[in-house]
């Protein structure tokens, strides 16, 4: 389409009265009108056109600085015969948005081809930067037809026909990736310029070839300043433009009269409004002038070839935390999205974890599809009642957040059951992590102590949190809509009733869904679509679930406009499983004892017949002549005997060996070999992932009816107990660490016999006598046979470790070293391992208590029980501290507690096949260092969450989560804290220092106390050659590194004995036993 013009050169006689303010399109209705009669011509204007007095119909190419509010944001306003209309979603705009395309009008067809020619493209900076663009010609859309009878902003009203409507063609220019061939966005918070050249040589052409034309008030403004129009005063030299400009304000003013018919206070007036409409035309000129005669002046254009230009800053993109939960962006975890309501044992409302899960098919998968793995881990959250009480929460944002700024700003309260947040803020653990290639930078929110179990919270992240530029951090409009009230479908049909608070200002949600797909598609969203997002947000989005967590808050004063994000958490029963299986213990006693009578069931104990008696065979037993004697020997220690000459015979005949089998093993009479049975409630092959049953979680039918397990039971006896019913004999039980046996416990038996203790200990599940054979060794290393029923393999009831003996049933005949397959990434098989434990635990010491009181082969003390454990023994001890509130102590001894980093931090020669190679090959962990995998796995959001995943499932079996259950049971009794000693060694190169101190902390210890009255005692050998003392307690030597053997010797008889004292009596003793000594060998009184 083609439009009549005046020649060029008399271009700037139209439209001179154009009043234009620059900075603002709000009031965009132009009064001044020109009597220049319009020569015929023949060529397509580059169209701007501000003066039309119909603000619907005018033409201002955007974006554009004319409409940035001083203050940011703009003030684009529909006329009210345009609504909707898109132009209602600036409302919304902090600035010219990043995606905005360039809109530029045309009075008729142009050569699209010659636009890379004529259209420059820059952003602002020290140097003009090209951008690189695509252009797309579209037709002109035609406004709304209501607008021609009024209310289209004219003022006063006026009515257009048809033929007012300028006529034209837009092009459409987006900022375009060439590589990509995408549509790219624009950088925030920069400036950015849109010129147009047309010449006879070159630059945009008319679809006939022909030059474009600017407009008559352009070519006005595209002057230099001193060719200026109009002064910065109002003041207008022109004769022309002024009496143009004065026309338009007489007949806007006083439309009847004349000038000569004014009163002096009318000329006033009139005078006044003159030189307000030339200040106008002076800011029209600025805008144009302050960044096209810098282009010129760079040589960028030339100013008589610019037909338009257009100058615009875009919005500053402020950091969010996403919340995209289409693309799982939302707080994990979350009650909103991730759980739906239930109804407990009890008959209480509870909820149910409903983790989405999306299997892989092989074929066309999308991304973030399950593969099996990840299904069977969903599948067994999926059947938990809440989220883990230590691993905490984690939320992703757009760009690094500034840590200092979260101070105060992440809160975490405990919700009672009318919904209301109560207490004192649940004090957290905040940490940040960056952006990378790999990950999102996010929050991190961990409990500075385990959460209270099966208990709701409130979480918040509010207000005034900073990004790492120091602006404040948002969160998505999506997000906010939330946070109002009212139900967005009503009836099947959107609720337009429905509002929401943004910004300060209470507008309907159906404005702010709208202009939703305005981004996308450049047109306001219709009313199924509007529907469609509507239901959307009240369904999946469980709109109503997110009002409940700002309602809670309220109870504290926080009021919704002073939150950013927050979601409602609610954590797992712990000790739920356990709880059930310890109060059934009786009850399978007596169907154990119904079973015995007909021959189905094995005797509750039995005397299996095995006893050691004497010095030198308890010696022999324990290990002292080759752990102890030669070593001392071969360095020199024993007088007489060179070092050189040292034997194992003649170090044990030495004097002084005579002497350390006497410190160390003198107070033990007797070690006898028990059975007692157990109750088997895991089942499966760790090794079997199926995804539609989580293998090694309890069977529920196996607490009606437990399988019989017969566990041997080693027994040493304090000198003087000739039997073992006297009755009188209070009880340690030890246990062992991970991938050791029951017969370690003769290494400390001595100490607590020293107390007139007996102890006791059993095998771990997968320990020692009770190891099976589902592994075979292929190509030198271990490789599983899931196909393996453990319940059909058969081995004998004695481990020696030195002679592996043979198994029946199993996967190769041979029996699996000690441990295997208690740890894996069958993450719930390992933490039903530990629950498993816990019952064998209760069960001897229900046991124990049953022969008490019946007179039984085992007449100890049953009131007076206490409990050791090592290294697993001691995380052991931490959970059946839980569970046992009947026992003298508990002695923690380098355990520690959150399983999950516990299991990553083990030595590589763990940690590496347990962990990162299977997680490699499953592609969860992207390793630091290929060569290194125990150098640990990339900050990715695969592995973040799985670590948050691992610690949520093991949590039941974790003394860190357990720790609640010590310290507090509700209306039952509990253990307490005053019964528990922490014993930790630095360096301990197997339970990282850094979860022993968690466990102490979550009882109420202080790490940094380390005197007689502390319950958290720290063993110190970083003075030493020592490189790694986790096992000191049993051997002194640290495993070899620590030469100083008077120094371990005197340390770990220390704990021993301290821990035998605590057990007795509740006291702390020192760590190091002043009155130990073995002459010219031993003497621990100067240490």
């Amino acid at each position: 389409m083609r439009r009549s013009f005046a020649k060029r050169d008399r271009a700037s006689s139209r439209y001179l009265a154009a009043t234009l303010v620059a900075g603002g399109l709000a009031s965009c209705a132009r009064e001044i009108t020109t009597e220049d009669p319009i020569e015929p011509g023949d060529f397509v204007e580059a169209q701007f056109d501000p003066t039309n007095p119909i603000p619907v119909l005018q033409l201002i190419p955007n974006p554009t600085a004319l409409a940035e509010k001083p203050e940011g944001g703009l003030k684009v306003t529909p006329a009210e015969c345009e609504l909707p209309s898109t132009k209602q979603c600036a409302a919304f705009a902090s600035g010219w948005g990043v995606t905005t395309p360039v809109t530029l009008y045309f009075s008729g067809e142009v050569d699209v081809d010659t636009a890379a020619a004529g259209i420059k493209f820059l952003k602002l900076g020290a140097a003009p930067e090209p951008v690189a663009f695509k252009v797309e010609r579209v037709d002109r859309p035609a406004p709304n037809p209501s607008c021609k009878e009024g209310k289209n902003g004219s003022n006063p009203e006026r009515r257009y026909t048809d033929a007012q409507v300028p006529a034209g063609i837009n092009l459409i220019v987006r900022p375009w990736d060439m590589a990509t061939d995408t549509a790219k966005p624009l950088d925030p918070k920069s400036k950015y310029v849109v010129l147009v050249e047309s010449s006879a040589d070159a630059g945009l052409k008319a679809a006939d070839g022909s030059v474009i034309a600017p407009s008559a008030l352009f070519s006005l403004m595209n002057v230099p300043a001193s060719e200026r129009p109009v002064t910065d005063e109002g003041d207008i030299p022109s004769a022309l433009l002024r009496s143009n400009v004065q026309s338009a304000v007489l007949d806007a003013l006083y439309p009847d009269k004349t000038i000569a018919d004014l009163s002096d206070t009318e000329k006033a007036e009139f005078a006044a409004a003159v030189t307000a409409k030339g200040r106008d035309l002076a800011g029209l000129f600025g805008y144009f002038n302050a960044f096209i005669q810098p282009m010129v002046d760079a040589g960028v254009v030339k100013r008589e070839n610019l037909v338009f230009g257009t100058f615009w800053n875009t919005e500053d993109v402020l950091t969010q935390i996403e919340f995209d939960p289409l693309a799982s962006k939302v707080p994990f975890p979350n009650v909103q999205l991730l759980t739906t309501p239930t109804v407990s044992a009890s008959g209480g409302a509870d909820l149910k974890v409903t983790l989405p899960i999306n299997p892989c098919t092989g074929t066309n998968d999308p991304p973030g599809c399950d593969s099996a793995s990840s299904v069977a881990l969903k599948t067994g959250l999926n059947t938990l009642n809440g989220f883990s009480n230590t691993a905490g929460m984690s939320v992703t944002a757009t760009r690094d957040i500034n840590a200092a700024s979260l101070e105060d700003k992440v809160v975490m309260y405990e919700v009672d059951s009318n919904g209301m947040a109560i207490g004192s803020p649940v004090p957290l653990i905040v940490v940040t992590s960056s952006k990378s290639a790999t990950a999102p930078a996010s929050i991190v929110m961990i409990p500075s102590r385990p959460l209270k179990q099966n208990t709701n919270f409130v979480v918040a992240i509010l207000a005034g949190v900073l990004d790492a530029d120091m602006r404040p951090v948002t969160a998505p409009t999506t997000y906010s809509l939330l946070k109002s009230d009212d139900a967005f479908v009503e009836a099947g049909a959107f609720n337009t009733a429905a509002m929401v608070t943004l910004g300060g200002q209470t507008i309907p949600v159906a404005s702010v869904l709208q202009c939703s797909t305005v981004p996308t598609k450049g047109a306001l969203a219709t009313e199924e679509e509007l529907l469609g997002t509507g239901n959307l947000i009240e369904g999946r989005l469980q709109h109503m679930r997110w009002v409940e967590a700002f309602k809670a808050l309220e109870a504290q004063g926080i009021m919704r406009a002073n939150v950013i994000m927050a979601w409602n958490y609610k954590t797992q029963s712990v000790t739920g499983a356990t709880d059930i299986a310890r109060q059934a213990i009786p009850l399978w006693d007596q169907l154990r004892a119904a079973r015995e009578q007909t021959g189905m069931a094995p005797p509750r104990f039995f005397d299996t017949g095995t006893v050691i008696t004497g010095l030198s065979n308890i010696a022999n037993l324990i290990g002292i002549p080759t752990r102890f004697c030669l070593p001392l020997c071969q360095s020199g220690a024993f007088t007489g005997i060179t070092p050189a000459s040292c034997t194992l015979a003649n170090a044990t005949a030495h004097p002084l060996c005579g002497a350390a089998m006497n410190l160390l093993a003198g107070r033990i009479g007797q070690v006898r070999v028990y059975g007692m049975t157990s109750y088997r409630l895991r089942r499966g092959n760790f090794a079997n992932q199926n995804p539609a049953m989580p293998i090694g979680a309890f069977d529920p039918a196996r607490f009606q009816s437990p399988k019989f397990e017969v566990i041997p039971v080693m027994v040493a006896l304090p000198a003087g107990t000739a039997t073992t019913t006297d009755g009188n004999v209070p009880v340690a039980i030890f246990q062992h660490g991970l991938g050791q046996y029951k017969e370690q416990m003769l290494v400390v038996a001595n100490s607590f016999a020293s107390r007139g203790m007996a102890t006791v200990a059993i095998d771990a599940p997968d320990h020692g006598a009770r190891t099976g054979d589902l592994l075979k060794i292929v190509g030198g290393n271990l490789v599983p046979c899931p196909e393996i029923d453990p319940e059909a393999v058969a081995c004998p009831p004695t481990y020696d470790p030195a002679n592996p003996q043979g198994c029946t049933g199993g996967c190769d005949g041979q029996r699996d070293p000690s441990g295997s397959g208690f740890l894996s990434l069958n993450l719930f098989a390992s933490r039903d391992n530990f629950r498993q434990f816990t019952i064998d635990q209760l069960t001897l010491i229900n046991t124990i208590k049953a022969e008490a009181a019946a007179g039984g082969v085992l007449e100890f003390l049953g009131d007076k029980i206490g409990y050791t454990g090592q290294s697993l023994g001691g995380i052991a001890g931490g959970n059946l501290a839980a569970y046992a509130p009947e026992l003298s102590g508990v002695v923690v001894n380098v355990g520690g507690g959150s399983l999950a980093r516990m299991g990553f931090a083990l030595p590589s020669r763990y940690s590496v096949p347990l962990f990162y190679t299977p997680l490699v090959a499953a592609g969860i962990c992207i390793p630091k260092d290929a060569a290194n995998l125990g150098a640990g796995c990339q900050d990715t959001p695969g592995f973040r969450q799985f670590m948050l995943s691992a610690q949520w499932v093991l949590d039941p079996g974790d003394p860190l989560a357990n720790s609640v259950a010590v310290l507090e049971r509700g209306a039952n009794p509990a253990l307490g804290a005053d019964k528990v000693l922490v014993q930790m060694t630095k360096p301990d190169g197997v339970v990282a220092n850094f979860t022993t101190l968690a466990l102490g902390r979550a009882y109420g210890f202080d790490p940094t106390d380390n005197s007689r009255t502390s319950h958290f005692q720290t063993y110190d050998f970083t003075g030493t050659t020592a490189t790694d003392c986790h096992g000191f307690l049993l051997d002194p030597s640290c495993g070899g590194s620590l030469l100083d053997l008077e120094f371990g010797l005197c340390h770990s008889l220390g704990a021993q004995e301290q821990a035998a004292d605590f057990l007795v009596d509740g006291s702390i003793g020192p760590r190091v036993k002043g009155d130990l000594a073995i002459p010219n060998v031993l003497d621990c009184s100067s240490l």
